[in-house]
């Protein structure tokens, strides 16, 4: 079955409601399927084949989708070229793709400069309307179960992200595996990167619903969002963490009326990362009450929803597992541990990838024995829920003693004036690693308040040497905390420095 396939009968059943909703564009069901099927055949005129491998760099998060899903109509694969990636990253997931043509859009665009054969498409050519001639005749690409056709990215924190190369049929289970809050959404509003996977999944569960998918170009702008939910009426919302917590911080400064921007709004998703107590306050507070902490990965999609009847249910709590997901905790020889036991958290789906697309080291740590390694410690409770610890990745060596950045941040999360935070080693002018908190405050606060406040709950070697105030934490499309760049935001002077007259280290 092609991943178009339920959008084509969508489009006879109910031809003239609204599918795709993106700023100032908006497609019916018929529209949509007209699109697809005109792009698909400028696609097939252009040389694109089944197999073939086809780069999307355009950031129009509407106009994505619609030319993921020309190319996966035709049995070729599509994947995500950033215009805002690092040149080397472009050509290595171009080189890694196999990529064969490149549809892109502006006036200006970019050029590989080790991949003469590449084909360039422009996205305008390929939408634009017809002038009286039929489209291309091309044959839709059935049978298509396991062929590739999206390749999704992992976060990719921290150097050139994975590759997930995501079937047709893993696409239909992913859109077809509904929580009961979304069967009845009939307008959900998506706000995160265009090419991100959170965006692909979700759209592809409205779309399978028959629902209303609304997007937007300004998907950072926590002030677009409340503009686009009042103007749109969504009556589900889905959020990443990082643009959950830029949308409390805007209105907290701001004179909002719940009932009027966002009254439509019957529930809220938010997922990507983890979500502090200040950030799920404000978004009950500001948005909707019925707030729904989501957990999964590319790799495999979700994993738990933690829902509100279960929101005091224990520290590291994110929700009770899907009903078509396995998951163990296991010590380092991969044997089971007992229910409640904290240990190596292994999940097993039929939504399960099954690896990396041309990185055997980096599949063969993360897949094994049918199992999915996502690097996360915790421990899964008899009833199902699921508790989380910790990455594995991430834990930071501090003069000798082994910290888990997660831990600490939830203690510094609990402090009031705090929004969120993440913690992260520094160098200080000696070459010593030091531990600094940088946060985003809810309210003005004091640092060596925030500091006691972490005194009294952790280790001495756990508490943060100096706590720093930013404006906002940057964050990559899925709302993950980039923690390299954060270090990099961080200066630490010598005593003496111009802050101070002298003693401890001043951080900027």
């Amino acid at each position: 079955m092609n991943v178009t396939d339920v959008i084509w009968r969508h489009s006879f059943a109910f031809p003239d409601r609204e599918a795709l909703v993106c700023d100032d564009k908006r497609a019916t069901y018929a529209q949509l399927r007209n699109t697809i099927h005109l792009v698909s055949a400028r696609l097939y005129e252009a040389g694109v084949r089944r197999g073939d491998n086809v780069a999307i760099s355009i950031q129009h998060p509407m106009a994505f989708l619609i030319m993921a899903f020309a190319v996966g109509r035709l049995g070729a694969a599509a994947s995500t070229l950033s215009p805002s990636q690092d040149d080397k990253i472009k050509e290595a997931l171009l080189d890694r793709h196999q990529v064969r043509f490149v549809i892109q859009a502006g006036k200006n665009p970019w050029r590989s400069g080790l991949r003469p054969d590449l084909v360039y498409l422009p996205m305008a050519e390929l939408m634009a309307p017809l002038s009286g001639e039929a489209p291309a005749e091309y044959e839709t690409a059935q049978d298509a179960d396991e062929l590739t056709w999206y390749i999704a990215l992992s976060s990719g924190t921290t150097a050139v992200p994975k590759s997930i190369a995501t079937s047709h049929q893993r696409s239909n289970l992913l859109g077809s595996l509904l929580r009961p809050e979304e069967v009845n959404a009939r307008r959900v509003l998506l706000l995160a990167g265009h090419g991100s996977t959170w965006v692909i999944n979700f759209a592809l569960r409205a779309l399978y619903a028959g629902a209303t998918a609304i997007l937007s170009t300004r998907y950072h702008d926590a002030a677009n969002f409340f503009h686009v939910a009042a103007a749109e009426k969504p009556d589900l919302a889905v959020l990443s963490s990082g643009l959950a917590a830029t949308v409390v911080s805007h209105a907290a400064k701001s004179d909002l009326r719940r009932e009027a921007v966002c009254g439509s709004i019957q529930s809220v998703h938010v997922g990507g990362g983890p979500v502090s107590p200040a950030v799920i306050d404000g978004i009950r507070k500001y948005v909707c009450d019925n707030l729904w902490i989501v957990y999964g990965a590319s790799e495999i999609g979700g994993l738990t929803a933690l829902a509100p009847r279960d929101a005091d249910r224990g520290k590291g709590c994110v929700g009770r597992l899907h009903s078509w997901v396995e998951a163990q905790a296991v010590d380092e020889n991969d044997q089971v541990l007992p229910a409640g036991k904290v240990g190596i958290l292994r999940f097993k789906a039929p939504t399960m990838a099954h690896g990396y697309l041309a990185d055997e080291g980096a599949t063969t740590r993360a897949f094994r024995q049918g199992w999915f390694y996502p690097g996360d410690i915790g421990a899964v409770g008899v009833a199902g829920y699921l508790f989380l610890g910790g990455r594995m990745d991430q834990v930071l060596n501090i003069g000798g003693n082994k910290l888990d950045p997660y831990r600490i941040e939830a203690v510094v999360n609990k402090h009031p004036a705090i929004l969120e935070s993440a913690v992260v080693p520094v160098a200080d002018p000696s070459g010593m690693q030091i531990l600094v908190a940088v946060a985003v405050p809810r309210d003005s606060f004091d640092a060596n308040e925030v500091r006691q406040f972490c005194e009294k709950q952790l280790k001495p070697y756990e508490v943060p040497r100096a706590v720093v105030s930013v404006a906002s934490l940057p964050k990559n499309d899925n709302g993950k905390i980039m923690r390299r760049q954060v270090a990099s935001m961080i200066k630490v002077l010598p005593p003496g420095g111009p802050d101070q007259e002298g003693g401890n280290e001043t951080v900027h």
